[in-house]
């Protein structure tokens, strides 16, 4: 059994990816697909396999190489006890998928053969359909579907294809016989006579409707030969398929899709071709990163009813093609498991897919910080600890006071893990695994902080004329007084409450990525200044001096391990560092917020602007005033 495998292709949906890795390399769950065609192949008894290379065919020759000298023995003697015949075949000038079979004739010979395309994962029973082929006398046939979207194949009540709509040369002209609009796998099994249309058609080419492809000597489309096939006769039979998985990865999304399934079968211990059209992913409401965000189940199915409990989370961080330096699905990996070591409230990472940019966590439900405060506020049957109640006269402002001070405590909770987040996560930690910078630094602060407030806050939003440069002196004050007092540790740098998830009564720290060596000052400040809860100030304050109360008792107890808060003056300088990073992380939020308004059409965070400048306002005034006056004053008018 013969079988030509289609890999010369451009793969130009997937572009800029393809200029440097051939789509049929592309990796599912660290397996080449490529790979996994041959071995579907193999499984189903085809012992002599071509595939025709063109774009970066040195990758594929290569991998091909290194393939066959690893897997030798298995390739030698399969389950059909018959060697196994692989080899390329180059063309020099790409021949599209029709050529691509004209020039394998030498390699067919006379018997019949399948040919496949390289960029789809299917469960298809490809010795089914070769039998069903081989029993009868037509030319060709074709694997078909119902797939809505490509649904533009015609067949007959005989099962015998009558036009290809999908081909704009073409007129699809349905008629009462032509009841059926199918999908075209990219799967067909051809017989040697496929060759006799071919050269003849290249001999007079009169003879073809087409007027515009020779099929002995052109590039030309597989489709082209087929509907001009189907026009002469029944020559051209559909193998209708039902319930089966069929997915290519010709798009970004598609391969997506295909790698999160792999990946879910391989975490659960299931056969990926034999389970996979059980797996459903629902897209969730993303952030305000570039990432997207997916939950995954098991749909229900008998076979596999103990998993349907199971529900996981997916971070799509876009495919990752560069093996040369840290990428942010890197970070998220290694910080993660960083931090899981060290006992820290994070999700846990179930499995993960490099070169497709996924990582698999557990599933923490879809309760964020942020909706579990505004629920304290909101609810007015909220029950209220007994250490908590308070009486007085004023049933309402009991109420009232009652809820300050839960949420007061549940926020102690947060900082107390954030403090640990710090002083724990910093232990072992490699500056190798961040993606941007190993730390928290002044330049950072000028160019990701500063320069960010001011070209997307003030000039993008606000449109006010003013440049990076007529703050610079003032941004380097503040910049130094952020840093040079600071508590250093490890920084979350996005420590937000919708960046934390409350399951089961217990928090956790998402989006950890950007994790780096930095002041936990940092931290506090944006878990306090957080315009999506917009604390009141008198809690904050309140909060803040219980922290320090703890990192003292903390740093106490690590024996000298990290630096002290034991005199007045530290805390004073700890006070002055919090006062800083409160400016820059204010000003990191305006700048993103109406970046993301802007630019990226994120017009949901356009409403924590306003909170977001009277924060700022309030946070300018705790700074001396005297070192940034032109800032002060542009502050102070918007």
């Amino acid at each position: 059994m013969k079988a030509l495998i289609l890999a010369a292709g451009f793969g130009t949906r997937l572009l800029p990816h393809t200029s440097v890795r051939p789509k049929p390399l592309f990796t599912i769950n660290g397996t080449p697909i490529l790979q996994i065609c041959i071995e579907q192949l193999i499984e189903s008894g085809f012992t002599d396999i071509i595939i025709n290379t063109h774009h970066l065919h040195h990758q594929i020759e290569q991998f091909l190489a290194e393939y066959i000298a690893d897997n030798q023995l298995n390739l030698a003697i399969n389950r059909y006890k018959c060697p196994i015949n692989i080899t390329t075949i180059y063309e020099p000038e790409i021949l599209d998928t029709g050529g691509a079979i004209r020039n394998v004739r030498d390699f067919m010979g006379n018997d019949p053969f399948m040919v496949i395309n390289s960029d789809i994962v299917s469960d298809i029973d490809l010795k089914k359909v070769w039998d069903f082929h081989i029993s009868g006398d037509w030319c060709a046939t074709l694997i078909l579907h119902d797939y809505p979207i490509y649904n533009k194949v015609s067949v007959n009540d005989e099962s015998f294809i009558k036009s290809f709509c999908a081909n704009k040369d073409f007129l699809c002209n349905i008629s009462n016989s032509c009841d059926k609009l199918l999908a075209f796998t990219g799967i067909q099994v051809l017989s040697p006579q496929i060759f006799d249309y071919i050269y003849k058609n290249s001999v007079n080419n009169k003879t073809t409707p087409l007027k515009r492809a020779n099929f002995g000597t052109d590039p030309f489309s597989s489709i082209e030969l087929y509907s001009y096939l189907a026009e002469k006769g029944d020559l051209v039979k559909a193998f209708i398929c039902k319930d089966i998985f069929w997915q290519d990865i010709g798009t970004p999304e598609s391969y997506r899709d295909i790698s999160i399934k792999f990946i879910i079968s391989s975490i659960l211990g299931l056969e990926p071709l034999q389970n996979i059209r059980n797996i459903t992913i629902n897209k969730l409401t993303g952030d305000g990163s570039d990432r997207c965000w997916f939950r995954s189940k098991l749909s229900d199915n008998q076979n596999v009813s103990s998993y349907q409990d199971i529900s996981l989370i997916i971070a799509d961080h876009g495919i990752c093609n560069d093996n040369d330096k840290t990428q942010e699905v890197d970070s998220f990996i290694n910080i993660g498991n960083h931090l899981l070591s060290k006992g820290l409230p994070v999700p846990k990472i179930k499995g993960y897919d490099r070169f497709a940019g996924l990582v698999v966590l557990e599933d923490l439900g879809d309760v964020h910080f942020q909706e579990f405060i505004t629920q304290i506020y909101c609810r007015d049957n909220l029950e209220i600890p007994s250490n908590l109640k308070i009486t007085s006269t004023n049933s309402y402002k009991v109420k009232d006071i009652e809820k300050q001070h839960l949420i007061i405590e549940h926020y102690k909770k947060i900082c107390s893990l954030a403090i640990d987040f710090s002083i724990k996560g910093i232990e072992d930690f490699k500056d190798e695994w961040t993606f941007q910078t190993p730390s928290y630094s002044k330049e950072m602060i000028l160019e990701k902080e500063c320069r960010y407030f001011v070209e997307a806050f003030l000039q993008g939003c606000l449109k006010l004329d003013v440049q990076f440069e007529d703050f610079i002196d003032e941004f380097e004050f503040i910049a130094d007084n952020a840093i040079n007092d600071a508590f250093y540790g490890l920084m979350h740098r996005d420590m937000q409450s919708r960046n934390i998830m409350v399951k089961d009564s217990q928090y956790f720290f998402i989006d950890f990525q950007s994790a780096r060596r930095g002041p936990l000052q940092y931290d506090l400040a944006s878990l306090l200044i957080d315009p999506y809860v917009n604390l009141q100030e008198d809690i904050r304050e309140n909060i803040l001096y219980e922290c320090l109360k703890e990192i003292k008792q903390k740093v106490q107890k690590l024996n000298g391990k990290a630096q002290g808060l034991t005199e007045e003056e530290s805390t004073e300088n700890f006070i002055k560092s919090y006062r800083y990073c409160s400016l820059t992380r204010n000003m990191q939020m305006l700048g993103a917020f109406s970046n993301l308004s802007i630019n990226k059409g994120k017009t949901y965070f356009e409403q924590y602007i306003p909170v977001a400048i009277v924060n700022l306002k309030k946070n300018i005034n705790f700074v001396d005033r005297d070192k940034i006056r032109s800032l002060y004053r542009c502050i102070l008018d918007i």
